[in-house]
């Protein structure tokens, strides 16, 4: 595991031993719990390579759902 510390918002999680296996559970999880869908062209490193960047991706997300 990785401890909090290790975790900052604009660290790369890739770094920290994330795979492509478990990127997509985590990409899967992510759609379940929040309720929403990622498009194709929104699962990429850019996206989900920070904490940040996924929570922007998800924010982004809800907002198109309250339109």
């Amino acid at each position: 595991g990785v401890s909090s510390e290790e975790l900052s918002d604009d660290r790369d999680i890739f770094s920290l031993g994330l795979d492509s296996v478990n990127a997509m559970n985590l990409i899967f999880g992510l759609q379940d719990a929040f309720e929403i869908q990622f498009a194709t062209s929104e699962i990429s490193f850019e996206n989900f390579r920070t904490v940040s960047g996924i929570v922007e991706l998800i924010k982004r997300k809800q907002e198109e759902l309250q339109w």
